[in-house]
């Protein structure tokens, strides 16, 4: 049985050091960070919670001050709550459409995985 307090500590431990990295190696560059969920309960809600085969949603990201150019955005999963009857939990979450004033974060999973919800960290650093 997997231990899931062991995950999502290990995932928060995972998001800190990303951040505090950026900070480090990014001195003097502008950087912003944040969370977006997708909630799919009850089941059926969003695509992530119905059916088979390959299903995507998007949460739209607004950065709180526009950059001067287009930022790197990373993401992080931190939060994922499933009731799978698949074997293998199956899922992908990236940031796209990237501009100066924000990115989609597009999660997406295939096969029989059902997601009731999705949690992302995000960090937006100036290139």
């Amino acid at each position: 049985m997997v231990n899931l307090t062991k995950i999502t500590l290990g995932i928060a431990l995972l998001t800190l050091i990303i951040v505090v990295a950026s900070l480090i190696f990014n001195k003097g560059k502008q950087v912003e960070n944040g969370y977006a969920s997708k909630p799919c309960w009850p089941p059926g809600k969003c695509n992530l919670s119905k059916g088979t085969g390959g299903r995507a949603e998007i949460i739209p990201v607004v950065l709180k001050k526009p950059f001067s150019s287009p930022p790197k955005v990373t993401t992080s999963v931190r939060l994922m709550e499933t009731n799978s009857p698949a074997t293998n939990i199956r899922y992908n979450a990236w940031a796209e459409n990237v501009t100066t004033e924000g990115c989609d974060i597009k999660i997406d999973t295939w096969g029989d995985t059902i997601i009731y919800t999705f949690g992302v960290s995000w960090i937006a650093v100036e290139e």
